[in-house]
């Protein structure tokens, strides 16, 4: 089974680091995140390559796409 990177931050604390499985930064914040203005949640390959990204959205009250 394949692993990645999954990265947590925000402007209000300390980014953090998770092994995955899944390619789904969606997934990840659902987990992860901790519903911080401006968090943005990450997915990469070990070599560097992001997947997936998604950010906090306090308009919306959710986690929204972004593209990578």
């Amino acid at each position: 089974m394949a692993t990645y990177i999954c990265e947590v931050w925000s402007n209000s604390s300390y980014g953090s680091t998770y092994t995955v499985a899944t390619k789904s930064a969606m997934r990840c914040a659902a987990e992860y995140g901790r519903a911080d203005g401006g968090e943005v949640v990450q997915v990469r390959r070990k070599n560097g390559t992001v997947l997936s990204r998604v950010q906090w959205s306090p308009e919306e009250r959710g986690y929204i796409r972004v593209e990578v």
